[in-house]
């Protein structure tokens, strides 16, 4: 079974085995590659966005017909409105949860802070169940 990526970045090797292992999805398609305007459109909404623009989206993304997708892309406000119109389908969301690190290292006068997002597990949405 296949699965799109909605995300930015690429899902690290761990984020793979967890997809494989806990939902049986071993091909991963990437909205960025076979939609590059949807997902250009999404990743930095603008304000000037209605709310039917962004529903159209939603509906885009619904229309492919994937069942599993991996999420967040673009904004909460467009998150909610990907996951209303899902209601009632056959399609799971999962959400990644990463835990924030923040390392400070001294180099001389200043300090470098570097923040490291560690996956922790994917929270799964399925809107076709009982929630």
């Amino acid at each position: 079974m296949k699965f799109l990526n909605l995300m930015q970045h690429n899902l690290s090797e761990t984020q793979l085995a967890e997809i494989r292992q806990r939902f049986s999805c071993e091909k991963e398609d990437k909205l960025s590659e076979i939609d590059k305007v949807t997902f250009d459109a999404l990743k930095s909404i603008s304000k000037d966005k209605s709310i039917s623009d962004l529903s159209a989206y939603a509906q885009k993304i619904l229309a492919l017909g994937y069942s599993t997708l991996v999420v967040p892309i673009g904004n909460p406000f467009f998150m909610s409105i990907l996951t209303k119109k899902a209601v009632g389908k056959d399609v799971k969301f999962l959400f990644s949860f990463s835990e924030r690190k923040a390392i400070e290292k001294k180099d001389g006068d200043k300090v470098v802070k570097t923040t490291i997002f560690e996956h922790k597990r994917f929270d799964v949405l399925n809107f076709g169940e009982e929630v």
